[in-house]
Order: structure tokens, then C-alpha cells, then sequence
């Protein structure tokens, strides 16, 4: 039996070829996300050895919470004269004073920001002995600055901008722009590329007056003498500074954020692990679906076996070992490729802004064993019922001629195992979106099974119903396609099972993406309008980074545009709330309620004046989560350890989905610049003179001129920008299940090109009778979009009752169900371009038989 089964893979060297792609795409994509998600996870490695090796220990302000976790948070500062003290330790061989900036952008000719972040600008103290060993810097060319006006910048931005040793760059760090000579070029330690982000190295007398740090540092970066451990250093350090300074290892402190770039490239490896989930699904329908077609053509053949003696247990294990070869075969080719995938998709995520750094490609061990290992073992399980149907063929059926058609008592077990599956699905979805109490986790842990259930549920159900829909949906081919057209359509219907099989395939790619276009449009309109009508003023001045911080000089710069009646900024920092981090805003009370449209659960516009003081505006769900009402006390602390004592003076009910990214706590700015000096704006509303017109925004647009980094928009514009990263998602996710939409094209290819052999004598009896070559093409094509149409239909259907279910679960979060037509049509257009392309290869085999050949096939 073992023979039999590799000679028939090797007679059948084309529906094995078809067979294999599939499997070979979905473990390619689990290879290409693991080898992607080392690569990048090695590049941050690097970055941290990098960044920390030579640090034995870093002497910071205390802060009462990591400052890090929020963008908006200042991070407090140490004395300059501590640094002296430091140096004094005996344990202490290397000190400098470092500063951290993360606001520091380079700008090119244009006027346009350079890379999309970090953008780390830096002090180095190039000057003190032993300093090199305690940056991550590494010069390439030139030396470090030494003079105000000179700047080290990254290899990645000189290339690009083509500058070298002795170019001029312009950057702004503090203010408006400054122009500077590139005194050196360096890399972040061995890393080749840090993606996005971009870096400028100052010396550190400069940057203390560049970034308004006179007599301050950010740390003090130290390095033990020879022969210390670094625990020792650490230690003694501890004994000597002050209270209000902590020490603690640099990889702790992590001035350069690096812990936060490795949690997001957990997010991608998760998020592309799932999508290689999700293309193994779709390769185990369809290799199920060619092994179920080709156990019903080789009926007379398995049951010719049987009649000379093989077991049912014979049978069964020479499909599952037809199954096992073509899934190593085919898992060793996805292993290969999945490395050539990991490149594309690397380009593909730089394409769209998230270029991560770089230091070579990782293809690890655990790779290999979970790619060959998922497109095995999920092969194998997609044989099995192939298999099992293979051993109830009676050894009778040697005796009669042609594939025998599913019989009722299959239709009537599927359609009792799409309830049952059906029931299993809806239950685990409804409990991980309904039931409460269950964290994050949990969810998904319920919601993830219970989708997969729905999917098999539906392909179950798609065998009952795919006649009468394979009818309706043929309705068009049988009108325009004349006689190849009503055969195509009898054809879908006459073996339902089969047909919906095969769009079982095509329908979990479109309901996901659909599923996925459906949540995307109701973002869009639950955050959109809501913002617009927050906005009372004619234009708001923000950053070109929809979330990132703004100079607060940018706002100054605005309100002294021409026709500009009054501005009114909203800056933003962080503080510790009844034992979490939250980020406080700072308005100003006499002109927010002019440009901000507060609802009010408690309080007015009239008493804004009381926030003076200690007075303090709460959204509901702050209010409510602590029992505050109006005139309750309350006390925050700033990073710093500073407590503020507040009083609420009234109480905001926000959007739900707020795009402004506003905290729950607001101060008026007297208040708020009391506490954070160091703070920046997140957006200044304008209003102009005559109302919004094109002189006024250009006025306000030259005023911003030192800027770059600072834009101008209506409200309109400005909440479609905010929600701009709602449209990157989407690209992110379409190009990922795109890659189940070729899985699903080459199931219908081998549906196709299988059911041609099939068919191989009525082909050549419809030639014989007069049938073209083009209309034989024409039928095939029919039969294809017919397929999948039906797999779309199925879809549409699946992921708008996967995007109610979520809709309704955040119901009380704001979130709207809202269907984007125009992408349903697409999706639909999609599907039948994909049907005529998965129709080329059989339509020109179907029209190549030689009718004679055709008649005497058996």
C-alpha cells in the first residue's frame, strides 16, 4: 500500500504540485513571521547591548512612576553639581552628565521631517576620558561635536540625504529650526539600520542651552574603575547620593526606550502569527477538499484494492500517508520560503512607516521545528477524513463507472455537524464578548476556538444550501453565457458538496477582511463626527504625528499670524491617580469654551473660571470609577513626587472613542505650568477673523514656517488624520489575507483542474456535438466566478455577523456598526477577478482534449 500511495503522487504530479502550494503559503507565512519577528527581536538585542554594555550604572531623578509608559510625562532632571560627587566615589572610574531628548528632528531641504520616530537628540560629554565606552554611538566618519553649531548625525539619515563630514543639516529640538555642520557620522552600535528613527549627537555643553537644561542633566551615566563590579559601583552609589536620586543598571533605566520596542515587535509577531494561523486554515480546507475529490475519482481504484484483499486500515493509511509526504515535501519548500517572505514582509511593514532596525537575518532552530511541524501535522489532520470516507467504498464499486456523488446520508451528517459546530461557535463567542468579568486574555481564548468553529460550522452548512445559491448566483451566466453558462451553472449545482468546499476556502479570507473593513468604518464614524463637533475653533495646530506632542512655541508662533483673533493651547503631562498613571491637560479657562465643546454631566462653561487654583474638570468615567462628584477633594502626584491637591469643579462626559487623546484630570494652565514646567502642548485651537477661509490658514501655515514638525488643518481634516492610523491598519491586514486569497485561488484551481479530469469523457462528448474550444473555456470560467462568488457571499455573510456580535458588545463604548459599501462591492469585484484568474490553467486544459481521446477515457 505504501508503494501505491507514492506512485499515485507521482502520476498525479499536477494536483500534487496545486495540493502542496497550499501548504507551502500557510507555513511560509508562519516561517516568515517567526524568522521576521527574530530578526527584529535580534536588531533590538543589539540595540540594548549596544546602549547599556558599557554602563555599570545610571544616577536619575526619583520619579513616583515610570515616566516612560507615557509620552506626554517630563521626566525630572539632576543638578549638574552631582556629577562632581559622583566622580569623587572610589569605585568610580568613568562619569558623564547625558542628556535625552526625544523631540530632536531632523529636517530635510523640503522642510519635511526626516524618518517617523524615535527622534533621540543627545548630549555627549566627548571631552572626559573613557566617555565613548558609555554611549552606543559609533563614529564612521569625522569626530564628535565640540562646538555649538556642529552635530554627529545617524549613517541612515547622511545616505539618504546624501550629506557627509562638513554638511549642513537643520534640525529642531527646542524652538524653531537651527541649522548645524556635521562634524561626524556614526551607527548605533552594530546595528546596520534603526528603521525609522533618526538621531543627532551634540556636545553636551550645547545641548544643556539646545534643549533648555542649563545646569541640569537627564542622568549620569558611570562606569566602574577596573577590577569593580558593577553591583559594588552600583552599591556604593546608592549609599551616597541623595534621596531624591536613585541608581539603577542603564538596561532598567532605559533612556532609549528599548523595552517599549520590543513589546511592540511582540504585538507584529503576534498579530503575523496569527495571520499564518489563519493561511494554514485555509490550505487544511483545501487540501481536504482535493483529497476528498481525488478519493471519490479513485473510488474503482480504492475499491479494486479492497476486492484483492486490502483492509480498511490499509486504506485509510495510504491517504494519510499520501497526506504525510505531500505535507513534508511541501512544509521543507514553505520552511525556505517563509525566508524569502520575511524579506517582503519587512518592506511591506517599512512601506507603511513601521521600519524597525536591523542587524541581519535570524532563522532559529524553533523556526524550523514549528514550521515543519504545523504544516505536517495540520496536512495529516486534512487527509484524515478524506481518508475515513476512503474506507467506507464498498468493494462493489469496482464494478461501476465514474466518481460516485456524496450520498444523503453525508449531506445529512454535515448538516448535523454544522449545528452542533454552529452551537459551540456561538456559545464560546457570545461568552468571550458578553460575559463579564473575564480579562483580556480569557477573550481571546474563547473568541479565537469559537471562531474557527463558526467557519466550519458555516462550511458544513454551505452543503445544505449551496444548490439553491449556486442557482441564483449562476442566474447572470446562464443569461449572458448562453449554453457554456447554463452548463456552468448546472455544473456548481449538480455536486454542491464539492462547490461549497471549495468556497469554504475563499469565505474565511473574505469574512475576516470584511469583518475587519466593517469595525474599521465604525471607528471612522464613531470618532470623526463626534470630533468635529468637539471643535468649535476654525483651525487646529497639531503635530504631523497624530499623537506625538508640540513645541509650545508653535502655538505662540500661530497666535501672531495674520487674522488671527485667538488661540487657545492644550498642553498635556502625566501624574499618579488613585494608584494609576493618567495623563492632566492644561487649558486655558477664559478662551477653551470658545474652540471646546464640552458635555457637561456636571458643571458649566460659566464656572471653567473656578478651575484657578485647585479646581479640576474630571471625565465621568475618572468620576466614576472613584466616586468623585462636585466639590470633591482629590490628590495626584507628578512625576516628580509632587502632590497636588485638587477639588472637582466639574464633571465632562467625552466621546467614547476620543480621538484627541485627552487625559481624564484637566487644570487651568496657570495651575498646569506650576506643576510642569517642562510640559508640551498637545494642540492649539485658532480662530480667525471672517470666519475659516484659504488667506488665513495660508497666514497661519508661513507662521509655522520654523516648525516643521507643526501642521495647520480644519477640524474636518484634523479627524481624518487622527483616525489615519485606523487606514495603515487596514492596508496591514488587507496585504496579510491577501495571502489566503491565493490560497483560496489555487483551491479552485484544483477543484477546477480535477474536476476536468472528472469530466473528461462529458468534455468530450459537449466537443464532439459541436461545443468550441472557447465556449469549453467559457464554461470553466463560469463555473469559477460561480465558486467564488459563493465564497464571497459566504463571507459577507460571516464577518458582518462577526462585526454585529463586536459592535454590540462595545455598544456602551460608542463604537457604530457601519457598513463601508464601496469595499463590499470591491470585495465582490475581487472575487470574480479571482475566479477568471484560478479559471486560466483548466479552461486551457478543459479546451485542449482531443474530443476522441476524451470519449474512450476511462
Amino acid at each position: 500500500m505504501i508503494r501505491t500511495a507514492l506512485k499515485g503522487i507521482a502520476a498525479r504530479r499536477t494536483r500534487t504540485v496545486l495540493t502542496a502550494l497550499s501548504i507551502v503559503l500557510g507555513v511560509a507565512m508562519i516561517g516568515g513571521a517567526l524568522t521576521l519577528s527574530d530578526t527584529m527581536r535580534h536588531a533590538a538585542n543589539s540595540l540594548t547591548s549596544s546602549s547599556y554594555k558599557g554602563t555599570d550604572a545610571v544616577v536619575s531623578a526619583r520619579t513616583a512612576f515610570d515616566t516612560t509608559e507615557n509620552e506626554t510625562a517630563t521626566t525630572p532632571t539632576v543638578s549638574a553639581g552631582l556629577l562632581a560627587e559622583v566622580r569623587a566615589l572610589p569605585q568610580v572610574g568613568v562619569a558623564v552628565g547625558d542628556l535625552t531628548n526625544y523631540d530632536t528632528k531632523i529636517v530635510d531641504a523640503k522642510g519635511k521631517v526626516l524618518g517617523s520616530g524615535p527622534y533621540f537628540g543627545v548630549g555627549f560629554d566627548s571631552r572626559t576620558p573613557g566617555a565613548t565606552h558609555l554611549t552606543p554611538f559609533r563614529l564612521k566618519a569625522g569626530r564628535y561635536a565640540t562646538e555649538p553649531d556642529e552635530v554627529v548625525i545617524d549613517a541612515g539619515t547622511a545616505s539618504s540625504q546624501h550629506v557627509g563630514v562638513g554638511g549642513k543639516v537643520r534640525i529642531r529640538a527646542h524652538g524653531p529650526l537651527q541649522a548645524f555642520t556635521v562634524s561626524g557620522i556614526a551607527t548605533f552600535g552594530s546595528v546596520k539600520s534603526i528603521g525609522t528613527a533618526t538621531f543627532a549627537v551634540f556636545d553636551l555643553a550645547s545641548a544643556q542651552k539646545l534643549f533648555a537644561e542649563s545646569g541640569r542633566y537627564d542622568s549620569i551615566l558611570v562606569a566602574g574603575k577596573p577590577g569593580a563590579s558593577a553591583a559594588g559601583v552600583r552599591a556604593e552609589l546608592a549609599k551616597a547620593v541623595p534621596q531624591s536620586v536613585r541608581v539603577q543598571t542603564a538596561q532598567a533605566q532605559d533612556r532609549f526606550t528599548l523595552d517599549g520596542l520590543k513589546q511592540f515587535i511582540s504585538i507584529i509577531e503576534i498579530a503575523l502569527l496569527v495571520f499564518g494561523g489563519v493561511a494554514v486554515f485555509v490550505g487544511a480546507f483545501t487540501i481536504s477538499n482535493t483529497l476528498s475529490i481525488t478519493v471519490a475519482q479513485r473510488s474503482r481504484e480504492l475499491a479494486m484494492l479492497r476486492t484483492v484483499g486490502a483492509t480498511r486500515r490499509q486504506v485509510l493509511g495510504s491517504v494519510v500517508l499520501e497526506a504525510l509526504v505531500v505535507g513534508v515535501l511541501a512544509s521543507l519548500v514553505g520552511l525556505f520560503a517563509g525566508v524569502g517572505l520575511a524579506v517582503a514582509l519587512s518592506s511591506i511593514l517599512a512601506s507603511i512607516g513601521l521600519d524597525l532596525p536591523q542587524a541581519g537575518t535570524v532563522f532559529a532552530a524553533h523556526t524550523v521545528v514549528a514550521s515543519l511541524a504545523i504544516g505536517v501535522v495540520v496536512t495529516v489532520l486534512a487527509g484524515l477524513a478524506p481518508g475515513v470516507r476512503a474506507t467506507r467504498i464498498a468493494p462493489v464499486m469496482a464494478l461501476r463507472e465514474g466518481a460516485a456523488a456524496p450520498g444523503t446520508g453525508e449531506v445529512v451528517r454535515a448538516s448535523r455537524g454544522a449545528k452542533v459546530t454552529g452551537a459551540l461557535a456561538l456559545g464560546l463567542l457570545l461568552a468571550g464578548m458578553f460575559a463579564t468579568g473575564l480579562g483580556i486574555g480569557a477573550r481571546f481564548m474563547l473568541i479565537g476556538p469559537g471562531c474557527v468553529l463558526l467557519f466550519i460550522g458555516v462550511a458544513l452548512l454551505s452543503r445544505r444550501i449551496a444548490a439553491p445559491l449556486a442557482s441564483v448566483l449562476g442566474w447572470p451566466a446562464r443569461r449572458l453565457g448562453g449554453s457554456a453558462g447554463a452548463l456552468a451553472r448546472g455544473n456548481a449545482m449538480r455536486n454542491p458538496a464539492r462547490t461549497s468546499s471549495t468556497a469554504a476556502a475563499l469565505m474565511i479570507g473574505v469574512a475576516l477582511v470584511v469583518f475587519v473593513a466593517i469595525i474599521a468604518q465604525g471607528l471612522k464614524q464613531s470618532t470623526t463626527g463626534t470630533l468635529e463637533r468637539q471643535i468649535r475653533a476654525d483651525y487646529v495646530v497639531a503635530s504631523t504625528d497624530a499623537q506625538a506632542p508640540l513645541d509650545r512655541a508653535a502655538g505662540r508662533s500661530a497666535a501672531s499670524a495674520a487674522g488671527v483673533t485667538s488661540t487657545s493651547s492644550i498642553a498635556q503631562d502625566a501624574v499618579k491617580a488613585f494608584g494609576q498613571t493618567v495623563a492632566v491637560n492644561g487649558v486655558q479657562p477664559s478662551t477653551i469654551a470658545s474652540d471646546y465643546r464640552y458635555q457637561w454631566s456636571s458643571g458649566s462653561d460659566s464656572g471653567l473660571a473656578s478651575l484657578d487654583g485647585n479646581g479640576a474638570i474630571v471625565d465621568e468615567a475618572f468620576a466614576t470609577d472613584h466616586r468623585l462628584r462636585l466639590g470633591s477633594p482629590f490628590a495626584v502626584t507628578t512625576s516628580s513626587s509632587e502632590q497636588l491637591r485638587l477639588v472637582v469643579r466639574g464633571i465632562d462626559v467625552p466621546p467614547k472613542w476620543g480621538a484627541l487623546g485627552l487625559g481624564p484630570i484637566t487644570l487651568s494652565d496657570r495651575a498646569f505650568a506650576k506643576a510642569f514646567p517642562g510640559a508640551r502642548d498637545r494642540l492649539t485651537f485658532v480662530k480667525v477673523a471672517g470666519g475659516r477661509h484659504l488667506a488665513a490658514e495660508r497666514s497661519i501655515a508661513d507662521s509655522l514656517a520654523g516648525f516643521p514638525d507643526a501642521t495647520v488643518s480644519t477640524p474636518a481634516a484634523f479627524a481624518k488624520k487622527q483616525m489615519s492610523w485606523v487606514s495603515q491598519m487596514l492596508a496591514i491586514f488587507y496585504v496579510l489575507l491577501g495571502l489566503t486569497v491565493i490560497i483560496s485561488l489555487l483551491g479552485i484551481v484544483n477543484t477546477l483542474v480535477l474536476s476536468v479530469i472528472e469530466r473528461t469523457r462529458e468534455l468530450g462528448m459537449l466537443r464532439a456535438i459541436g461545443m468550441t474550444r472557447r465556449q469549453v473555456r467559457r464554461m470553466i470560467r463560469h463555473e469559477a466566478v460561480i465558486t467564488a462568488l459563493m465564497g464571497a457571499c459566504l463571507g459577507i455573510a460571516v464577518g458582518t455577523f462577526l462585526a454585529v456580535l463586536v459592535t454590540s458588545a462595545l455598544r456602551g463604548q460608542g463604537l457604530q456598526f457601519a457598513l463601508p459599501l464601496g469595499s463590499l462591492v470591491a470585495f465582490v469585484v475581487v472575487a470574480v477577478v479571482a475566479g477568471v484568474l484560478a479559471a486560466v490553467l483548466p479552461a486551457r486544459r478543459a479546451a485542449r482534449m482531443d474530443p476522441l481521446a476524451s470519449l474512450s477515457y476511462e
